[in-house]
């Protein structure tokens, strides 16, 4: 809540009339700021509109609401109060709201584009670091945001949000202290998605500069708009809403429709693996064709890009959902890959190839068990290939493409589970004390370090489009003759095609 005793900024001018935020510790603080207008009535299935003229002054003390979703247990938003009219806010970071105009990263939450919000992160020791402005925002998630509903809604609307936010920040930012021809966005998960597929699409053109995919990128087994359809038909089935009934889709409560599209994506898993039916699809305007085909024709030609993956991103993800990490079998590990090859189009003996490459590059790890092979499947299948083929995608347009591999095990449960899904995040936003991170991470000396050569990563990539800095080595950029790799980690060095034989691997099949 907000502290009536805290300084106040200056008032501020932008171009939607005049606002107001905190300072706390040197950092002034903007929350809970309309990009957009409030999505009520008709606006629901369409396209955001731009926020027009604030009423007085806009007290911009607390963040706004997020968007409407099912809170996952496993994801780090702390209930929060959730409003669809309102949900389109973003919060800033600054140094000062000068003139003197500094790099702005631009963050893209994560969270499966099905819940999340930009609650969980600070920018504070970003801005301090880095003399930098930060910027995060919420955009339309789940049925709200990404419903693919021939006649009615076909458009990722969320993505269209979060354009309208880099519209607003290319805008307004100067007004705090920010630089408007120097923007970086950076996301992870599926803000890594957002970034990736943002780098393909017409209408983003020219609203960023540089782009940072962590942990999500364009896999190339996605953006399937038949997945998209059959979701969404599913879920009008589940709330009783025949085919081209807008009137009653705009009468639904947003909590109602977010719970049906959470059933059917349950069921959905069932059948398929999540990259072939998660969004954003390809609807043919706003996503013209797969993304990385596009890439691949240099719409983004001028933005350079840093992208990358944690070693170990699906140990803490069990199929099935099966909570209690049970060890999968070596007979349940043969056939869990058999069955995405086969969703993939492949045949059977791809998986035995895949498998025996994991065991083969690994061996210096000792008899790699199912579980271990399982895992190192997953990774590649949900991540470290889509980083891949989106860098060297970029890097055929724009050589100043860099790849990384964090490899920083986490220290719960004496380590079992590596390097996973989002261990990242806190290393980038320098929050290793947060009371949820610390549960994950240690927050010894040698972690601190690290989290702080990896800010000044970013921040020297926001800056000047290279990630290299004094405390690390050259940092080379990324090619498919040598695939240069920073590894994050215990150690921090540059690896060649690090795992290349499993990459080789999964050639031909995607």
């Amino acid at each position: 809540m907000f502290d009536e005793n805290m300084e106040r900024t200056k008032i501020i001018d932008i171009k939607a009339g005049k606002i107001q935020g905190i300072k706390d510790d040197g950092i002034e603080i903007f929350k809970g700021i309309p990009y957009a207008e409030r999505v009520v009535g008709d606006l629901r299935f369409k396209p955001p509109v731009p926020a027009k003229r604030l009423p007085g002054v806009l007290l911009a003390t607390e963040f706004g609401p997020i968007c409407p979703q099912v809170i996952s247990p496993k994801l780090i938003s702390p209930p929060n109060p959730q409003s669809e009219p309102d949900c389109l806010n973003l919060n800033i970071w600054t140094p000062s709201t000068d003139r003197d105009k500094r790099p702005v990263m631009v963050w893209i939450h994560g969270g499966g584009l099905r819940n999340h919000s930009a609650r969980s992160y600070d920018g504070t020791f970003l801005v301090k670091r880095g003399n930098v402005v930060v910027v995060t925002f919420n955009y339309r998630l789940n049925a709200l945001g990404f419903s693919f509903i021939p006649g009615i809604s076909t458009a990722p609307l969320g993505l269209l949000d979060q354009i309208t936010a880099l519209k607003w920040v290319r805008d307004n930012i100067e007004s705090f202290g920010g630089d408007a021809d120097n923007i970086t966005i950076f996301g992870e998960s599926a803000g890594g998605w957002s970034v990736s597929t943002l780098l393909a699409m017409p209408e983003a053109k020219g609203l960023f500069h540089r782009a940072i995919a962590q942990s999500g990128a364009c896999n190339p087994a996605g953006f399937r708009a038949s997945e998209g359809k059959d979701i969404s038909k599913r879920m009008l089935s589940e709330v009783g809403i025949q085919k081209g009934d807008i009137e009653a889709l705009l009468k639904i409560s947003a909590y109602e429709l977010v719970h049906a599209e959470s059933k059917v994506w349950e069921e959905k898993l069932k059948e398929k693996h999540w990259p072939l039916t998660t969004p954003p699809y390809i609807d043919g305007e706003y996503i013209p064709e797969h993304p990385l085909d596009l890439i691949r024709k240099g719409p983004a030609a001028e933005v350079d890009l840093l992208v990358g993956t944690n070693l170990n991103e699906s140990s803490s993800m069990k199929p099935d959902d099966n909570n209690n990490f049970k060890e999968v079998s070596e007979n349940g590990m043969h056939n869990w890959i058999k069955f995405v090859m086969k969703t993939l189009g492949q045949d059977e003996d791809k998986a035995e190839s895949l498998i025996n490459a994991y065991r083969e590059t690994r061996k210096d790890e000792g008899s790699l068990s199912a579980q271990k092979v399982l895992d190192a499947f997953l990774t590649d299948f949900e991540f470290h290939i889509s980083a891949i083929r989106t860098a060297e995608a970029q890097s055929m347009q724009n050589p100043n493409t860099f790849m990384y591999l964090f490899t920083w095990p986490s220290s719960i449960m004496d380590g079992i589970f590596g390097s996973f899904h989002t261990l990242e995040i806190p290393f980038v936003f320098g929050m290793l004390d947060d009371p949820y991170w610390s549960i994950f991470v240690d927050t010894s000396e040698e972690a601190r370090k690290l989290s702080e050569k990896i800010m000044d990563s970013w921040i020297a990539f926001a800056r000047t489009g290279n990630p290299s800095h004094n405390g690390i080595p050259e940092w080379p950029q990324y090619d498919t003759e040598k695939r240069s790799t920073m590894i994050l980690g215990k150690e921090i060095k540059v690896v060649d095609d690090p795992y290349g034989k499993e990459r080789i691997a999964w050639d031909g099949i995607m």
